[in-house]
């Protein structure tokens, strides 16, 4: 019984990262090349490289975005049937971590001036109003999609019991007293 719960929470777990980091790199594609080719006027060779640059960081961090977002939308107790609230959520979350993440990209690694890299970021923050609501109807779909959803708490705490108790056992059998 215990081996199956672990082993699901675990599954879970992969398939919630693999769903979310998924999710998180073909929107940035998406709409980093719209903005990038129809709102910047930018080459399509030129957003491609843009993207290429940026899937990196995009792909390292879509995991925690999704269990962080998980956590402030069940801390505030927001279900999807909340509408509004979940869309706040949604929109105030995307601003802040991905306001932050592409400041600290263009100003350290790219080498933009301060003021480049404030204009650049308010834009973003601009666009955040519909892209935090279209990245977590998109993340939802995707984590639907692949069968990967946040695990419930009975089955954390679960996983969690099982965990503390294998320690438990093996500290014993390891210990010089024993």
């Amino acid at each position: 019984m215990w081996k199956w719960v672990k082993n699901r929470v675990a599954n879970i777990y992969w398939r919630q990262l693999l769903s979310d980091t998924a999710a998180r790199v073909i929107f940035s594609v998406v709409t980093g090349m719209l903005i990038e080719v129809v709102g910047a006027g930018m080459s399509i060779r030129m957003s491609l490289i843009s993207r290429a640059v940026a899937q990196p960081t995009t792909a390292a961090t879509a995991g925690f975005y999704g269990w962080s977002r998980d956590k402030i939308l069940a801390y505030f107790g927001v279900t999807k049937e909340q509408w509004i609230r979940w869309s706040i959520i949604n929109i105030v979350y995307y601003a802040i971590f991905y306001c932050t993440q592409y400041a600290l990209i263009r100003y350290y690694i790219i080498g933009a001036t301060a003021e480049q890299t404030w204009i650049a970021t308010g834009i973003l923050a601009a666009a955040s109003l519909p892209l935090g609501i279209l990245f977590g109807l998109w993340l939802d779909l995707v984590r639907k999609l692949l069968k990967a959803r946040p695990p419930t708490l009975e089955e954390a705490d679960a996983a969690l019991a099982k965990r503390i108790s294998e320690e438990d056992e093996y500290g014993k059998k390891d210990s010089p007293t024993s």
